[in-house]
């Protein structure tokens, strides 16, 4: 889970940038200027929306493959991560020395609170 403090920062930037997020809505269709996406209204209804966008930039949830939890259970050092494994700034997975990892297959802790302070300090 994120913590709340990185949440209401994505959320502030996005409102300021006019970035519309979708949660709990299916897409359905990806059309050239449009996207066919499903979700349910107040009543429960389903409902399917044609969205026009420039720019798709899509996120789903994901879990960890089989071999990911599997090279994470082979490297003490990665007992405690929950989300992916934890690399350094470098993207070379904490314990290991040479296997780097970037993707849904990483959890780039360091990289997430850099950005955070550095948008603090201005």
């Amino acid at each position: 889970m994120f913590s709340k403090q990185l949440i209401d920062y994505t959320e502030q930037t996005f409102r300021e940038e006019t970035i519309d997020i979708r949660t709990k809505t299916m897409v359905k269709n990806v059309e050239e200027k449009y996207i066919d996406a499903e979700y349910s209204d107040a009543q429960g209804n389903k409902v399917v929306e044609k969205i026009p966008y420039g720019l798709l930039v899509w996120a789903t949830g994901n879990a960890l493959r089989p071999v990911v939890k599997d090279l994470m259970s082979q490297i003490p050092a990665q007992a405690k991560a929950k989300r992916g494994l934890e690399v350094n700034e470098y993207l070379v997975v904490k314990g290991t020395e040479d296997i780097w990892a970037v993707g849904d297959c990483a959890s780039e802790r360091f990289l997430l609170h850099s950005y955070i302070d550095r948008g603090r300090a201005k």
